[in-house]
């Protein structure tokens, strides 16, 4: 079994976690905006509906793929995932 990591190499992965998720957040929401300004210019009169579902599925999605990428980033870069990779037949 691997060696926990010490308390302040816990903090300072989480704080970083944190950090990289509100930028990711931010990147996000301006995407959702840039999207929904093109998709408001290059229309002749889109309605409220249509650029509401743009910017909620490009800005969502985003969200969402952003999220998980960093969450794999976080878990391999502080070590739980680790047993997950040892596949020897003698432990249960």
């Amino acid at each position: 079994m691997e060696p926990v990591p010490e308390p302040e190499t816990q903090f300072f992965e989480r704080r970083r976690l944190k950090v990289m998720l509100k930028r990711m957040a931010l990147l996000s929401l301006a995407v959702g905006v840039v999207v929904t300004i093109y998709i408001g210019v290059s229309e002749e009169g889109p309605s409220i509906h249509l650029l509401l579902a743009t910017f909620i599925l490009s800005a969502g999605s985003m969200i969402v793929g952003t999220f998980l990428m960093t969450l794999i980033y976080y878990s391999s870069r502080s070590g739980m995932d680790a047993d997950a990779a040892n596949h020897d037949e003698s432990k249960p």
